[in-house]
């Protein structure tokens, strides 16, 4: 019986060591190589905002177009302007931002991809001309 269990165990041990290994899948939590650039597009990418994920999701993609003008040679003004203020338990914020594209050609784009870093919720935008 133990001479058995000792053949089985070994069998199993042999047969463990010579499967193939797993391909690694990429999970949501792994980032996308793009994220620090790619050839033909531009990223933008936003923090966490105070006004929730659609705003940031807002900045990052202005933040990509703008990207995308300087790259045919546009001139693009931004400004952004965020305040917070808190006095004896009230709480006031304000967000107010504005974008000015001077081109001579226009910048047309497309959304190539997304992705939400789950750590620290960084939000990136990876787009392209079209």
């Amino acid at each position: 019986m133990k001479f058995l269990f000792s053949t089985l165990t070994l069998l199993l041990m042999l047969s463990a060591c010579n499967q193939a290994p797993t391909p690694s899948v990429p999970s949501a939590q792994t980032p996308p190589a793009w994220i620090h650039g790619a050839k033909g597009g531009a990223v933008g990418m936003c923090a966490t905002h105070m006004k929730g994920n659609a705003v940031q999701e807002s900045v990052a993609m202005d933040r990509a177009i703008e990207k995308l003008a300087k790259q045919k040679e546009s001139t693009v003004e931004t400004s952004s302007v965020s305040s917070q203020n808190e006095s004896a338990g009230s709480y006031n914020s304000s967000y107010n931002s504005n974008t000015t594209v001077k081109a001579n050609a226009k910048v047309s784009a497309h959304i190539e991809a997304t992705w939400r870093n789950p750590y620290n919720n960084n939000y990136y935008i990876l787009m392209k001309m079209d």
